[in-house]
């Protein structure tokens, strides 16, 4: 935004954004990380607010047949018979948010392991502190007997 004011005036803002996108810093005439600046504007001013985008958590079914969760609901997603999931498979979340994943086999199918941050685990329960953009895949088998 651009506003046009007479040198001296005491100008003051907050710099606010909602989900996906949060207040990172101020450049130029304000400083810091605090959401609000107070600057006297003298003959040219600028200030800038730098916002970034949330990260993103992607949870998903890889191979075999099952459904991968989350504790808080974000995550719902399903493999579907193509191998392509359905459902609730990606979400944005503050950085430093801790999600806790759960992979569900269909019957006749069991857990294998994670990819992504939980790589090589063999526990279905998968906790992740998302801080930046994240891919976790479950692998699901067929039981044999």
């Amino acid at each position: 935004c651009t506003y046009w004011v007479w040198p001296g005036s005491v100008v003051s803002m907050d710099a606010s954004a909602e989900r996906p996108v949060s207040f990172h810093n101020w450049g130029g005439a304000c400083r810091g990380r605090q959401s609000n600046c107070t600057i006297t504007v003298r003959n040219s001013t600028t200030a800038v607010a730098f916002l970034r985008q949330y990260p993103w958590l992607w949870a998903r079914p890889m191979w075999g047949n099952g459904t991968v969760t989350s504790t808080n609901g974000d995550i719902n997603c399903t493999s579907f018979p193509q191998g392509y999931p359905q459902g609730d498979c990606q979400v944005v979340y503050p950085p430093g948010t801790t999600v806790t994943l759960t992979a569900i086999p269909s019957p006749g199918e069991r857990f294998i392991n994670w990819t992504g941050p939980c790589a090589e685990r063999t526990n279905p329960v998968c906790v992740v502190t998302v801080t930046r953009n994240t891919k976790v895949s479950a692998f699901f088998s067929k039981v044999t007997t």
